[in-house]
């Protein structure tokens, strides 16, 4: 089924917590938003289904530097309603001319077991699960999870 989209909009936050606000006149082309759930050479239990974000924008007077790490909110408007369509990190930026294409993952990303990095020591270590190691209280870890990686705000506070 096909959906159709009248209209799109995002919401750039930089590093530096300046805040953009995109129409359809600065989206240029057409941004397309893919997942893969899984590998194409087979099956994958507990993979996590993360999206990727590929997008040009017409700006003037931002360096593509400054992008890379941005949060983007992208949404869209179909059936008379604005919709989210995801919160999104720049993982990669590109300029020609006053054009930056980005690359961005969704926070799900976060989430996925996969994502590994070398310590100080050379050791491979899960970043998640070496961060939740930190938090003192279930509800630090819960509002990691859900701040963070998922880009939402926990309705409750710490009691």
């Amino acid at each position: 089924m096909a959906v159709i989209i009248e209209d799109i909009k995002a919401t750039v936050t930089l590093p530096d917590d300046t805040v953009i606000n995109l129409t359809s006149a600065e989206i240029t082309g057409t941004p397309s938003i893919s997942s893969q759930c899984v590998s194409n050479s087979g099956f994958e239990l507990g993979a996590v289904c993360s999206a990727q974000l590929s997008m040009s924008v017409k700006l003037s007077g931002v360096n593509r530097y400054k992008m890379i790490g941005a949060s983007v909110k992208v949404q869209i408007f179909k059936n008379n309603a604005w919709h989210n369509a995801g919160i999104f990190n720049v993982t990669s930026a590109s300029r020609y001319r006053d054009i930056i294409t980005i690359s961005a993952s969704d926070n799900m990303i976060w989430l996925d077991k996969s994502a590994y990095s070398t310590d100080e020591n050379s050791k491979i270590v899960n970043l998640i699960a070496e961060y939740l190691k930190t938090q003192r209280t279930i509800y630090q870890a819960l509002k990691y999870i859900v701040e963070t990686a998922g880009g939402l705000q926990l309705a409750h506070t710490q009691a």
